[in-house]
């Protein structure tokens, strides 16, 4: 890896305060994975934000590990979030995952009526792989819900 001391005039500066190393990487990809903001990554490697900010200037190569790091630390977070839905059959996160993910949402019958509707958003739908489909279908139908494409915009609908 290279060397980020910048040079002056009169030879190499002050050594930096961030140096490009397994070390920094390792650390900076753990708070990344933990959903750190930037400025926490900078008070981690103990650093200022500006000087976190300047660093990633000068190692371009920093702003995609963020960018992938952060990817990572989502895909973790989805996968336990379907986990604790499924195998332990959370209702609250399969109904949070729907509101998230499927565009759901609440809604009431209004004037005399007390049914509750869960509004599908049909575009989400179909970027979902067969498996989020069949873990969706199973889900709803735990709730007591059935998938009915038949009505309008497409939703899912009490029974």
């Amino acid at each position: 890896m290279k060397d980020v001391t910048p040079s002056t005039p009169n030879g190499p500066g002050r050594p930096a305060h961030i140096q490009d190393d397994e070390r920094t990487r390792k650390m900076v990809c753990g708070a990344l994975q933990a959903h750190c903001t930037e400025y926490e990554v900078a008070a981690f490697l103990g650093v200022s934000y500006q000087c976190w900010y300047n660093f990633k200037k000068r190692n371009p190569e920093y702003q995609e590990l963020v960018d992938q790091q952060r990817n990572l630390g989502k895909a973790a977070l989805r996968r336990m979030q379907f986990k604790k839905a499924m195998v332990d059959e959370d209702k609250t996160m399969l109904i949070f995952l729907g509101k998230q993910y499927l565009g759901q949402s609440d809604k009431t019958e209004g004037a005399g009526g007390s049914k509750n509707y869960v509004q599908v958003n049909i575009d989400k739908l179909q970027i979902m792989t067969d498996e989020e489909l069949n873990v969706l279908e199973s889900a709803l139908g735990k709730l007591g819900h059935t998938i009915d494409a038949g009505e309008g915009e497409g939703g899912a609908s009490e029974t």
